[in-house]
């Protein structure tokens, strides 16, 4: 069972926020490295989830724009 990482941080003027080192560190994401961020209204929860590849986040919202059309063969 994995253990919940939690921290605190704060928004600056510009809207950036920090990642603490025990978030970065547990999502195994460095500096440059690109995340999908999907905040969820029903839960009011922000996830951010490491992408490996900034297509990913592109063809992840095309599989689903695909598969809510109803057009499948």
């Amino acid at each position: 069972m994995s253990q919940i990482k939690q921290a605190v941080a704060k928004i600056d003027s510009k809207g950036r926020l920090t990642l603490p080192k025990n978030i970065r560190k547990a999502l195994g994401i460095d500096s440059g490295d690109i995340v999908f961020i999907k905040y969820t209204p029903k839960d009011n929860q922000l996830h951010v989830i490491p992408a490996i590849n900034p297509f990913d986040v592109l063809a992840e919202d095309a599989i689903n724009e695909y598969k809510n059309s109803g057009q499948r063969r």
